[in-house]
């Protein structure tokens, strides 16, 4: 089942818009979809379920090309996070660093070889032929 526009049918054609029953496991009432149709903009609707399979919410938009798509509320501030807060100009200057680094990279042969990846130092210690030790 679908819903359609009423100007859809016949021989005078002005709206081609069609839009199932239910979008994203979540059944849309006919109120809504008349609303959408007349203003372009439904109320915001609960319970769609994404690809992933997490619940959302948003308001069904009538897109410019006649497609139903998404808009979404605006996320509320998350408690104890402070607003973002406009940034002030500040020199050009460049601060020297005070802090050393925390990690010190390896080198990647040894990260490689451990790890069982072919790079080119690998491969060039394994052509080689091992070097005999003078006995004496």
């Amino acid at each position: 089942m679908a819903y359609v526009c009423e100007k859809s049918l016949g021989p005078d054609k002005s709206c081609d818009f069609r839009s199932g029953r239910i979008i994203l496991q979540r059944p849309i009432e006919r109120e809504q979809m008349q609303k959408l149709l007349a203003t372009g903009r439904t109320d915001l609707l609960h319970r769609f379920i994404s690809k992933k399979g997490r619940p959302f919410s948003a308001f069904l938009v009538r897109g410019a090309d006649g497609k139903a798509g998404f808009e979404f509320a605006p996320r509320a501030a998350k408690p104890g996070k402070a607003a973002a807060e406009p940034v002030e100009a500040k020199s050009s200057a460049i601060k020297p660093r005070t802090k050393a680094p925390t990690k010190i990279a390896k080198p990647v042969a040894k990260t490689a070889a451990k790890k069982g990846v072919k790079t080119a130092t690998n491969k060039a210690a394994k052509k080689a032929k091992p070097r005999k030790r003078a006995s004496g």
